[in-house]
């Protein structure tokens, strides 16, 4: 499952408070910043102080249910700052009578309970969609920026190692280029991990190399030591 490249504002609004969580918790997960609310009164009344890029709305709720609640947001007298917001509604009903009722009511889609990752995660499309055609600037996404592999894998602890141990030993034998490949190997490692401690010291040392300096001895054991605490 491909990541969003934007990062929507989304009003969840279901009157299981358990449904509420799992599915704030997934929108998280995919980088998306959500905010819940229990009944389709209080979807209104966040709706008029606050313009959101996507609602997910439970179809059934008591008081006011997400049908009765989503013609109301689409009523320019009920004051909402973005009646046009698109509205995909959260169902256990998956006939396609529920669907059609929901497209009736002003629904621009809908998802059926449980609701797993990769249907959330098209509905978000569906909803970018919209709002870029509507000319919406979007927020980027934070999640591309998290690193693809975790600091504490056993991987790349040993990978890190091995690779301050190549460091070590191309320092040692004065062998330039081989120290400037085993640098930039281990910047790029660190990088990709989100360590910018050790991924600025290595660049450091490597910009010494490129211009024609050698890195000190101790300059070498500090970077050791950076590393070896990471993996403590």
């Amino acid at each position: 499952m491909v990541v969003s490249p934007w990062s929507l504002s989304v009003l969840l609004v279901d009157d299981v408070s358990l449904n509420r969580d799992i599915v704030a918790r997934m929108l998280s997960g995919l980088g998306h910043r959500a905010e819940t609310v229990p009944t389709g009164s209080d979807a209104l009344e966040r709706g008029r102080q606050q313009v959101f890029d996507l609602v997910l709305m439970d179809v059934h709720m008591p008081g006011l249910d997400g049908l009765e609640t989503t013609r109301c947001w689409r009523d320019p007298a009920a004051g909402l700052l973005d009646p046009d917001t698109p509205v995909i509604a959260l169902t256990a009903d998956g006939r396609p009578v529920g669907r059609t009722l929901a497209l009736q009511a002003g629904m621009n889609g809908c998802l059926t309970k449980p609701v797993g990752l990769a249907q959330l995660s098209g509905a978000i499309d569906l909803a970018i969609s919209l709002q870029l055609e509507r000319g919406i600037d979007l927020a980027p996404n934070p999640a591309l920026l998290r690193p693809l592999l975790d600091a504490a894998d056993p991987a790349v602890s040993r990978g890190l190692l091995a690779g301050y141990a190549r460091i070590r030993v191309d320092w040692r034998s004065q062998e330039r280029q081989r120290l400037l490949g085993s640098l930039h190997a281990l910047k790029g490692c660190a990088g990709q991990t989100g360590m910018a401690r050790i991924q600025a010291r290595v660049e450091r040392l490597e910009t010494r190399v490129w211009q024609g300096g050698w890195p000190s001895r101790r300059a070498i054991r500090a970077l050791g030591r950076v590393i070896r605490s990471v993996n403590a």
